[in-house]
Parts: C-alpha cells; sequence; structure tokens
C-alpha cells in the first residue's frame, strides 16, 4: 500500500531481466516514514506464463529490523526510527539528483528489492539515482537533506514508476 490509503493493483506483462533476475516468485517490499508498498511478483520466461493471478500479498507484521526514516517526503532532517515489515531485512538509502536539486529518502527494503535497485542506477551528467543497502539495525547514514517540493514529486513518481513495473 502507499501512503495512507489502501491499494491493490494486479499487473501483467513483460519485464526486463534486470527486474526479473530469476524464475520464481518473489516480493519486494519496502517501508518508509512516508509510504509502503508489497508486491508479490512472479517471473518467467515462456509465453503466457503470467496468465494465473497471485493473491494479494498480506500486509506484514513488524520484525526486528529498525532503520532511519523521513517523517515526510518534505523533511530535512531523516532521524525517524521505523520497524521494519516482513521480508524487509535492510535499511537503504537512496540519493536522488536531478541538475542542481538532491535529496534523499531513507527506510526498510526486502533484500529482493535492494537487488532491483542497485540494478536500476541511473548514471548520467545530470541526473543520478543510487541506493545503497546494508543489515544492521539504523545503518543506513543519516544526514541533513534539502529537496523542493518539485523534486520531492519526481523523485515519488520515480519510485512508484519502478514499482509499477515490477
Amino acid at each position: 500500500y502507499m501512503g495512507a490509503g489502501i491499494t491493490d493493483q494486479i499487473i501483467k506483462g513483460c519485464a526486463s531481466s534486470v527486474l526479473c533476475p530469476a524464475a520464481g516468485s518473489q516480493t519486494l517490499s519496502e517501508t518508509t516514514g512516508f509510504s509502503s508498498f508489497i508486491i508479490s511478483a512472479l517471473c518467467c520466461s515462456t509465453d503466457n506464463c503470467n496468465s494465473d493471478t497471485l493473491p494479494f500479498p498480506a500486509v506484514p507484521s513488524n520484525n526486528s529490523l529498525q532503520c532511519f526514516s523521513c517523517d515526510s517526503p518534505f523533511a530535512t532532517n531523516c532521524t525517524t526510527r521505523i520497524n521494519c515489515r516482513g521480508v524487509e531485512d535492510r535499511c537503504f538509502q537512496t540519493n536522488v539528483t536531478v541538475g542542481s536539486n538532491s535529496t534523499s529518502i531513507f527506510g526498510c527494503a526486502s533484500q529482493s528489492w535492494c537487488a532491483a535497485r542497485a540494478k536500476l542506477e541511473m548514471h548520467n551528467i545530470a541526473n543520478t539515482i543510487e541506493t545503497d543497502c546494508c543489515t544492521t539495525n539504523l545503518c543506513n547514514s543519516v544526514t541533513t537533506v534539502t529537496a523542493s517540493s518539485g523534486m520531492i514529486h519526481l523523485l515519488l513518481g520515480l519510485l512508484v514508476l519502478l514499482s509499477i513495473r515490477t
């Protein structure tokens, strides 16, 4: 689910091997201080192999990992501690630079989501998206971030687009 409301979506289609590195079922999950999602995905490589519909994943309970996060997409100091849920076994920090604007997002993620993000990192002359994941309590670095509201909306759009493509 994202934000305060719960949204269930079924998406079927083709995906790059970057998003589906191995055949079979996987669960991708991410929690920040202001949004959360969990995705059940089935990766396969034969014609019409995605004809079945996967059940929606249950909202998982908290696990023992804690990570730093921001209270909102407009926060400038990301020192809030959040509890990770279900398969989220990593803390992450994603840094996004578009032109001269930059921002960071902190939170919890599953190993599969960290692996997909690492393969989706983008570097070019004006734009960069980098994600670092770690496995111990509060291991994601805490920094003071500055971001314009336009930059935050761009970043959230990229995160939603990446989750829909999965």
